[in-house]
Protein backbone atom coordinates (compact mmCIF):
# COMPACT_ATOMS: atom_id res chain seq x y z
CA UNK A 1 0.00 0.00 0.00
CA UNK A 2 1.33 3.38 -0.73
CA UNK A 3 0.19 6.91 1.23
CA UNK A 4 -1.74 7.91 -2.22
CA UNK A 5 -3.74 4.94 -1.60
CA UNK A 6 -4.88 6.07 1.54
CA UNK A 7 -6.50 9.05 0.12
CA UNK A 8 -8.97 6.89 -2.12
CA UNK A 9 -9.95 4.20 0.45
CA UNK A 10 -13.12 2.74 1.84
CA UNK A 11 -13.59 5.32 4.72
CA UNK A 12 -12.16 9.37 5.25
CA UNK A 13 -8.18 9.57 5.75
CA UNK A 14 -7.52 10.65 9.23
CA UNK A 15 -3.86 12.29 9.60
CA UNK A 16 -3.29 13.49 13.10
CA UNK A 17 -0.24 16.01 13.28
CA UNK A 18 2.18 15.77 15.66
CA UNK A 19 4.41 17.99 16.69
CA UNK A 20 7.32 16.45 18.46
CA UNK A 21 8.70 12.65 18.35
CA UNK A 22 6.41 11.97 21.62
CA UNK A 23 3.65 13.13 20.09
CA UNK A 24 4.14 11.16 16.83
CA UNK A 25 4.67 7.90 18.93
CA UNK A 26 1.85 8.44 20.72
CA UNK A 27 -0.15 8.23 17.31
CA UNK A 28 1.38 5.43 16.04
CA UNK A 29 0.62 3.60 19.20
CA UNK A 30 -2.56 4.47 19.24
CA UNK A 31 -2.85 2.33 15.34
CA UNK A 32 -2.73 5.68 12.98
CA UNK A 33 -1.29 4.49 9.65
CA UNK A 34 -0.37 7.83 8.95
CA UNK A 35 1.21 10.83 10.60
CA UNK A 36 1.76 14.76 9.54
CA UNK A 37 3.34 17.14 10.83
CA UNK A 38 1.62 20.80 12.22
CA UNK A 39 3.95 23.19 11.74
CA UNK A 40 2.29 25.67 14.38
CA UNK A 41 2.95 22.98 17.11
CA UNK A 42 6.91 22.37 15.34
CA UNK A 43 7.90 25.75 15.41
CA UNK A 44 6.14 26.24 18.83
CA UNK A 45 7.91 24.02 20.62
CA UNK A 46 11.17 24.76 19.67
CA UNK A 47 10.53 28.59 20.62
CA UNK A 48 10.08 29.53 16.75
CA UNK A 49 7.46 31.92 15.42
CA UNK A 50 4.92 29.65 12.69
CA UNK A 51 5.47 31.10 9.07
CA UNK A 52 8.90 31.73 9.34
CA UNK A 53 11.55 30.40 6.99
CA UNK A 54 14.12 30.21 9.87
CA UNK A 55 13.39 26.93 10.99
CA UNK A 56 14.12 24.71 7.26
CA UNK A 57 16.46 23.07 9.06
CA UNK A 58 14.69 22.22 11.67
CA UNK A 59 11.79 21.04 9.49
CA UNK A 60 14.45 18.95 8.41
CA UNK A 61 15.92 17.16 10.94
CA UNK A 62 12.00 16.39 12.24
CA UNK A 63 11.04 14.64 9.51
CA UNK A 64 14.62 12.99 8.70
CA UNK A 65 13.90 11.35 12.63
CA UNK A 66 10.18 10.48 11.62
CA UNK A 67 11.12 8.67 9.04
CA UNK A 68 11.75 5.93 10.93
CA UNK A 69 8.44 5.56 12.15
CA UNK A 70 6.01 2.71 11.33
CA UNK A 71 3.81 4.65 9.29
CA UNK A 72 3.09 6.46 6.51
CA UNK A 73 4.69 10.60 7.21
CA UNK A 74 3.33 13.74 5.41
CA UNK A 75 4.96 17.01 6.22
CA UNK A 76 4.49 20.15 6.74
CA UNK A 77 6.74 22.62 4.35
CA UNK A 78 5.56 25.93 4.96
CA UNK A 79 5.77 28.14 1.90
CA UNK A 80 8.32 25.27 0.83
CA UNK A 81 11.36 27.83 2.52
CA UNK A 82 12.04 29.29 -0.98
CA UNK A 83 11.03 31.68 -3.65
CA UNK A 84 11.44 29.37 -6.60
CA UNK A 85 10.21 27.01 -7.33
CA UNK A 86 12.62 24.36 -8.30
CA UNK A 87 14.70 25.21 -4.56
CA UNK A 88 11.58 23.71 -3.18
CA UNK A 89 11.80 20.66 -5.56
CA UNK A 90 15.14 20.30 -4.40
CA UNK A 91 14.42 20.49 -0.64
CA UNK A 92 11.34 18.35 -1.24
CA UNK A 93 13.61 15.71 -2.93
CA UNK A 94 15.53 15.58 0.25
CA UNK A 95 13.16 14.53 2.22
CA UNK A 96 12.67 11.00 3.34
CA UNK A 97 8.50 10.79 3.55
CA UNK A 98 5.50 9.92 1.78
CA UNK A 99 3.93 12.92 1.65
CA UNK A 100 4.17 17.36 1.41
CA UNK A 101 1.87 20.11 2.59
CA UNK A 102 2.45 23.70 0.77
CA UNK A 103 1.27 26.08 2.48
CA UNK A 104 0.64 29.20 0.42
CA UNK A 105 1.65 32.45 2.16
CA UNK A 106 4.97 33.26 4.16
CA UNK A 107 5.29 35.39 7.04
CA UNK A 108 1.66 36.07 7.44
CA UNK A 109 1.15 37.11 3.41
CA UNK A 110 -0.59 34.47 0.56
CA UNK A 111 1.82 34.14 -2.15
CA UNK A 112 1.23 34.76 -5.59
CA UNK A 113 -1.30 32.21 -6.60
CA UNK A 114 0.86 31.09 -9.63
CA UNK A 115 3.84 31.01 -7.75
CA UNK A 116 2.09 28.66 -5.27
CA UNK A 117 0.75 26.39 -8.32
CA UNK A 118 4.50 26.07 -9.37
CA UNK A 119 5.65 25.13 -6.12
CA UNK A 120 3.57 22.21 -6.03
CA UNK A 121 4.03 20.56 -9.29
CA UNK A 122 7.12 21.01 -9.28
CA UNK A 123 8.02 19.64 -5.80
CA UNK A 124 5.40 16.77 -7.27
CA UNK A 125 7.21 16.25 -10.16
CA UNK A 126 10.32 16.60 -9.48
CA UNK A 127 10.34 15.62 -6.15
CA UNK A 128 8.57 12.23 -6.64
CA UNK A 129 6.38 12.23 -3.62
CA UNK A 130 2.93 11.64 -3.26
CA UNK A 131 1.62 14.87 -2.39
CA UNK A 132 -1.86 15.76 -0.20
CA UNK A 133 -1.60 19.28 -2.03
CA UNK A 134 -4.35 19.62 -4.59
CA UNK A 135 -2.95 18.86 -8.25
CA UNK A 136 -1.33 21.86 -9.93
CA UNK A 137 -4.38 21.93 -12.69
CA UNK A 138 -6.69 22.09 -9.87
CA UNK A 139 -5.38 24.69 -8.46
CA UNK A 140 -4.57 26.70 -12.33
CA UNK A 141 -8.65 26.24 -12.31
CA UNK A 142 -9.32 27.36 -8.56
CA UNK A 143 -6.78 30.62 -9.67
CA UNK A 144 -8.82 31.24 -12.55
CA UNK A 145 -12.43 31.36 -10.76
CA UNK A 146 -10.71 33.62 -7.87
CA UNK A 147 -9.30 36.04 -10.42
CA UNK A 148 -12.86 35.92 -12.11
CA UNK A 149 -14.91 36.54 -8.97
CA UNK A 150 -12.89 39.01 -7.99
CA UNK A 151 -12.27 41.23 -10.91
CA UNK A 152 -8.34 40.65 -10.58
CA UNK A 153 -5.63 39.00 -12.04
CA UNK A 154 -2.39 37.89 -10.65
Amino acid sequence: MRFKDLHYGASALVLPNAWDIPSALMFVEAGFTAIGTISLGVFASHGHVDGSRAVRELTQKFATRLSALQCFVSVDIEDGFADSATEVAYFVESLAVDGINIEDSTDGRLTNPDLHAAKVAKGVREGHHSSTATSYSRIQELVRRYNRATGTST
